[in-house]
């Protein structure tokens, strides 16, 4: 049975928030309008009432929606997907779902930036490497001058 219309709206609400839209069309004018478009024939996904997901930049946010509303609701789910021009599973889909978002993304690469630039900066200017430290050592060691022997009296 599908969602009713309460349902329906809740979910468009949350994929709106997330940047996203969904639709409902028949399959026949959507495997006319893939093909028209040169995108993937998903033919044997389209089987029943199908409901569409259109995404702007970024696929995660409208995906994560769809897993947590399909697992509150129980009456839909993942069927497939295209994504940068390729057809996909469920499962290739619903992992979608787990990556982390484009936020979620920068803030991770700005965490490794800024570590390691505390690391650069707790060296601090004119300490060099650890690696450059022994070797300066080492070349330092064969480089002495032989220690002079006391003279005697």
């Amino acid at each position: 049975r599908g969602l009713s219309v309460k349902e329906t709206q809740e979910v468009r609400r949350a994929l709106r928030a997330a940047g996203a839209e969904m639709k409902v069309y028949k399959n026949n004018i959507v495997k006319i309008a893939l093909e028209n478009a040169g995108l993937p024939n998903i033919d044997d996904m389209l089987a029943g009432t199908c409901a569409y997901v259109f995404y702007g930049e970024d696929p995660v946010e409208p995906a994560k929606v769809i897993k947590e509303q399909s697992e509150k609701l129980k009456k839909m789910g993942f069927i497939g997907a295209i994504a940068d021009g390729k057809a996909l599973s469920a499962d290739e889909a619903k992992a979608y779902a787990d990556l982390p978002n484009r936020e979620q993304l920068m803030a991770q690469i700005a965490g490794l930036i800024s570590g390691f630039a505390r690391r650069l900066r707790q060296r601090g200017p004119g300490r060099s490497c650890p690696q450059r430290q022994r070797r300066g050592r080492a070349e330092a060691g064969r480089l002495a001058p032989p220690s002079a022997a006391p003279a005697a009296s």
